[in-house]
């Protein structure tokens, strides 16, 4: 028996390979798969590169596929071409709609005709030439019946053919269609992407990826084992030891580095931040070269207030006298022998174990402990900040400036000692290009005037070692390159600057920048990136 298909709409038997019902025209085939890859619409095409909005990469709506940065101007590829169809070459018009008349596909039909003539033909003959002679004339037979299974032949391979054809996956089909307006242009699709887009992405080498500041070390206990002395705890001997370890952390050796981690563990808030500001300025030294050896000598401790052991938490305050020795390169630095004042807490901590911590310090520029001043500070008028601050943005332009007389490795020193924090490491990546295109006469100089400093805010109680203040700070740079105009820009600038209190007294860090390549504070910018700003911008 015949294998048939039914109908899904009217229930009628049709032949197999049939593409519309003989009795209702419905198609007896589901839709066709769309094209892999295409859809109605196409992804929009990325948005123009605007620095002013860029997001963290983890944020991105769109990832751009790696290779050029010029998008194509198809916004799908094509699949790849069906094997070529045998000659004479037939031509496969897209089906729009069911064909109006009945009876399946016309190529089928075709075929199964020339089937049935060419069986037809060779029966008549066949018949005839039987009926005429009454005997075994073969000889026309054989021909006749040969013809006709030649015939057969031809027009069975043609069947196959054109079935091979009908069942081409559609995305073959499509392809050598022609496209439908609505499959590959849709009314809705996005506008082209035009070539001014592409020409404002900046260039590799002229891209500046905003770095990202050191994770900041989760503070722990140094634990220790308590010295006795007639079977009770030795307070003298072990603040003798902390101390000791103490000033160990706070040594350079050369080629060495100072052990931050050891000092942020054996101290507490607010004496840690206070101290260790005070570190990260000699860590910068050293990393400028100008900084070699930092040791410690003759560490005395004397017990001003003995702690009470009954207590939970016990407190002691020391005096601490010991000498300090520096060979730095920029200039000689003579032994120097301070007495400091410390408060410190005793903990009990596991297995018996014991751990101190500086907690407290006699700031003698302040003339107050630090716990003392961060509660009550002394009293600094805004006044008086706006004063400073212009002071400083002044020496900070000055040390920024760049001429043929210029030492670049001075600049980026003195840009250093100025700055700290997220700042420091965004601004003299970008300065220490100035400084090469100086050096490689690409640049002849940058200067800067009209500096005019506005106090935006100013918190003296932000940290328990200084205030922190937000300005805006207006200029005129002028760039000269080789050969070219003379680059006048005016422009304003935010800044987060710390007033910062030691023993020295005060002075002003730049810390924070609010960043045109991402439009946002430099410390909240890790990993963004933008074009290099222009000698004497941002």
């Amino acid at each position: 028996m015949i294998n048939q298909t039914a109908c899904p709409k009217c229930g009628s038997q049709n032949p197999v390979g049939s593409q519309y019902c003989d009795q209702c025209s419905a198609p007896l085939q589901a839709a066709r798969p769309t094209m892999p890859g295409l859809s109605a619409r196409p992804p929009a095409g990325p948005a123009a590169f605007n620095p002013a909005s860029l997001t963290p990469p983890t944020a991105a709506p769109y990832a751009a596929p790696p290779g050029p940065s010029t998008p194509p101007t198809v916004p799908f590829v094509a699949p790849p071409e069906p094997p070529p169809l045998p000659d004479p070459p037939v031509r496969v018009e897209p089906a729009l709609s069911p064909p109006a008349r009945r009876g399946g596909s016309p190529l089928l039909l075709i075929g199964a005709a020339l089937i049935a003539l060419a069986v037809f033909v060779g029966i008549g003959f066949s018949a005839l030439l039987n009926s005429g002679g009454g005997g075994t004339a073969t000889t026309p037979t054989t021909v006749v019946n040969g013809e006709a299974t030649r015939l057969a032949g031809q027009a069975a391979g043609l069947a196959a053919t054109l079935t091979a054809v009908s069942n081409v996956p559609s995305a073959t089909v499509a392809a050598q269609a022609p496209p439908s307006a609505t499959a590959v242009v849709p009314a809705t699709a996005a506008p082209a992407i035009q070539p001014t887009v592409a020409a404002a992405a900046p260039t590799a080498a002229a891209t500046f990826v905003i770095p990202s500041s050191a994770p900041t070390s989760v503070p722990g206990v140094v634990a220790v084992q308590p010295l006795l002395k007639d079977g009770r705890p030795d307070v003298g001997a072990e603040i003798q030891a902390f101390f000791a370890r103490f000033y160990q952390a706070r040594t350079l050796l050369p080629g060495g580095s100072f052990d931050l981690d050891t000092v942020t563990n054996l101290t507490e808030q607010p004496y840690r931040d206070y101290t260790l500001g005070l570190l990260r300025k000699s860590v910068a030294d050293v990393q400028a070269g100008t900084l070699r050896e930092v040791n410690y000598r003759d560490i005395a401790v004397r017990v001003v207030a003995p702690p009470d052991l009954s207590a939970l938490q016990p407190t002691t305050e020391v005096e601490v006298t010991r000498t300090q020795e520096q060979i730095r390169t920029d200039k000689p630095v003579p032994p120097v022998t301070d007495k400091l004042r410390f408060r410190l807490h005793r903990r009990q901590v596991a297995a018996g174990l014991i751990s101190w911590t500086a907690y407290d310090y006699f700031n003698a520029g302040a003339n107050a402990w630090l716990t003392d001043s961060s509660q009550n500070p002394a009293a600094v008028s805004n006044s008086q900040v706006q004063r400073e601050l212009s002071d400083f943005f002044n020496r900070f332009y000055q040390a920024r400036t760049l001429g043929s007389a210029t030492d670049g490795a001075l600049a980026l020193e003195k840009t250093g000692e100025l700055t700290q924090f997220a700042y420091r490491d965004y601004t003299l990546p970008l300065l220490q290009q100035q400084v090469d295109d100086l050096a490689s006469k690409k640049l002849q100089s940058v200067q800067y005037s009209g500096i005019q400093v506005t106090l935006d805010s100013w918190n003296p109680q932000a940290t328990d070692h200084g205030g922190l203040a937000t300005v805006h700070v207006t200029r005129t740079s002028q760039a000269q390159r080789p050969g070219q105009a003379l680059t006048v820009q005016t422009g304003t600038y935010q800044f987060r600057l710390h007033r910062h209190l030691d023993e020295t007294g005060a002075f002003w860090l730049a810390v924070d920048f609010f960043s045109p390549i991402s439009n946002a504070w430099v410390s909240e910018s890790a990993g963004l990136t933008g074009p290099i700003p222009a000698a004497g911008q941002g």
